[in-house]
């Protein structure tokens, strides 16, 4: 079985978050208003700081709609005297680009023309030049804004881990209707919610895995272009050394993942790997949806060993598993699959009493799919 490797648990009183959230705009920007950004900050804070938080209250700082880059980065100053386990920076609002196509965080009065974005906003140059000037273990910078994913590329980026909501060239969606934005809604599920077969605590790659699965198969419908199969977009992320190791809470799931409440998590998260296979661009990503039945499969045989063969939730775990074994090329293993689906079946009831017919028609299916392989689909 595979080991976790450990994650890096920051010192509560060793490390400091600065929260920054652009809500709200004034004259002269005429970028439109974004009130989920300050639920985010807020939010965020909530989690850093709550019960299965790592950092204490008194270390994050949040900077709410600051008139300016040096009030934005003004957190930083708190740093003083010897190095810090790990220093957080987290942006949520718009994203601008200058002359020279760099990324720029906008502020209240951010005009959004290439040559007013770096006077009126926070270049991300000037933020990890900041940066470089912190003497901390591990530094990250988490980026919920459109065109985040030009930050990756920054040549002061250094030594600091980034994580960004969207590629160089997308936009960070978000439903109007809803709290919070979309990747940030997405982290803060995962930090409450957690990964049921995870580790203990919560590190930047176990975050990124998870959301480069979650974000893509998650529905932002466009309402202006109608276009309704609209997802959110995949994260992107820049790792140093070890800093993808270190943690930001604790895995409220952790130890769960035999559980009903974490297989189910465990499912629902596999139905979307598959997912992103099928829909991936610019083109399918077969090699997907295999891992989405690898997944299925050692979630049904952890379910049979807590639970009866037969027992109506393993039972959907085994079809899934068998139905994703037919869909990459694998007919013979789904008969497999769905024959032990019968036995079990027909072995817990009373003869005659199993409802087996859709098992049947399924195994009557992939079983012509074994005697020819370019038999039809259902």
């Amino acid at each position: 079985m595979y080991a976790h490797w450990p994650a890096g648990v920051p010192g509560r009183l060793d490390s400091l978050a600065v929260l920054v959230g652009t809500a709200q705009h004034v004259e002269p920007s005429k970028l439109p208003p974004l009130p989920q950004a300050a639920a985010d900050v807020a939010d965020l804070e909530q989690v850093l700081t709550g019960p299965s938080g790592l950092l204490d209250a008194s270390r994050v700082q949040t900077v709410l709609n600051p008139a300016t880059a040096a009030q934005a980065l003004g957190g930083f100053d708190l740093v003083q005297g010897d190095a810090l386990d790990l220093v957080l920076f987290f942006y949520a609002g718009h994203g601008t680009l200058d002359a020279e196509k760099q990324l720029c965080l906008a502020l209240p009065g951010s005009v959004d023309t290439p040559d007013d974005a770096a006077r009126t906003g926070l270049p991300v140059s000037a933020l990890f030049a900041r940066l470089k000037h912190v003497r901390a273990k591990r530094k990250v910078v988490i980026l919920d804004c459109c065109f985040a994913g030009r930050a990756l590329y920054d040549p002061a980026v250094a030594d600091v881990h980034v994580l960004c909501a969207a590629g160089r060239t997308e936009k960070a969606l978000s439903d109007p209707d809803e709290r919070n934005t979309g990747f940030t809604s997405a982290l803060l599920r995962l930090l409450t919610e957690g990964v049921p077969d995870g580790p203990e605590y919560l590190d930047l790659g176990t975050l990124y895995r998870h959301l480069s699965v979650v974000l893509p198969t998650t529905p932002c419908p466009d309402e202006e272009t109608g276009d309704l199969d609209r997802m959110l977009p995949a994260p992107r992320h820049r790792t140093t050394d070890l800093a993808e190791d270190v943690a930001l809470a604790r895995n409220v799931a952790f130890g769960t993942a035999l559980s009903r409440s974490g297989l189910d998590a465990r499912a629902r998260f596999a139905q979307r790997v598959a997912e992103l296979g099928r829909r991936a661009a610019p083109r399918p990503r077969p090699e997907y949806v295999t891992h989405a039945g690898d997944l299925f499969a050692h979630i049904a045989a952890d379910a049979m060993t807590v639970f009866p063969r037969a027992d109506a939730q393993v039972l959907r775990y085994r079809r899934a598993h068998a139905a994703l074994a037919g869909e990459t090329g694998h007919a013979a293993r789904a008969v497999e699959i769905l024959r032990g689906v019968v036995g079990d079946l027909e072995a817990a009831v009373p003869a005659g009493a199993a409802d087996t017919k859709a098992d049947q028609l399924s195994i009557d299916h992939w079983s012509q799919r074994v005697r020819d392989p370019n038999a039809p689909h259902f």
